[in-house]
């Protein structure tokens, strides 16, 4: 039987680091709100340059972020 790790699942050895997010936009704001319940913070899942893919910690929303931030997000501290 094959194991698939579920999508953000990282070896338990490994570190992760995280970034806190805020919604600047009304489409923002509802997936915020709805998928990732309120919660600021998102798991660094990969990097790739100025990119990096996050994950919500509620697992319900992935995207894509630039490190300064885009029309759609802005990144706390």
């Amino acid at each position: 039987m094959k194991y698939t790790k579920n999508v953000g699942e990282e070896p338990s050895h490994m570190k992760k680091s995280f970034i806190h997010v805020s919604p600047k936009t009304p489409e923002a704001k509802i997936i915020f709100n709805q998928f990732m319940h309120g919660l600021h913070s998102c798991i660094i899942h990969k990097e790739n340059g100025n990119k990096m893919f996050l994950i919500s910690i509620s697992q319900r929303h992935s995207f894509w972020l630039e490190r300064g931030g885009n029309l759609d997000w802005e990144i706390i501290k």
